[in-house]
């Protein structure tokens, strides 16, 4: 069965990892289920992470639906790497840009799709402090019944 998911948020990874490269995230990594997102030793920070979808469908015809798939990306840095209250906003932004430029996801959304990102909250953890927020990638892709 051919999904509709998996080219969607393989080209979210791809827009994530053109910040590594460009040297606005250290990391970008596929959730892991075995393991806390928030105790994970990363080797460097910020991390963005990349989760599973969920989805919502509507039936746009009488032969095709529009899932839209709603993608979270959970970003953290460590407390002491901020220099200004507005590091956080800035590196939101940011990533937030990157989506605002790939509005369809290299065609594999369609229309434009629909980036939200959470207020930065703030988790101890032993003995560090990791500032984090979560951005909701929501895209659309259709379905046509039968396939």
């Amino acid at each position: 069965m051919k999904s509709l998911a998996n080219p969607i948020k393989l080209q979210i990874k791809a827009d994530l990892d053109s910040l590594v490269e460009s040297g606005i995230l250290a990391s970008v990594q596929m959730v892991d289920y075995s393991k806390d997102v928030f105790t994970a030793d990363y080797a460097k920070f910020p991390v963005a992470i990349l989760g599973m979808s969920s989805m919502e469908s509507d039936a746009s015809d009488n032969a095709n639906n529009i899932r839209t798939y709603t993608f979270p990306i959970l970003v953290l840095e460590k407390s002491e790497n901020l220099n200004a209250q507005t590091d956080m906003e800035d590196l939101r932004d940011a990533i937030l840009n990157v989506f605002d430029t790939d509005y369809t996801l290299a065609g594999k959304a369609e229309g434009a799709v629909l980036p939200v990102a959470s207020p930065a909250q703030t988790m101890s953890v032993g003995d560090r402090t990791i500032i984090y927020f979560v951005i909701n990638i929501k895209a659309r892709a259709l379905y046509t019944l039968g396939l």
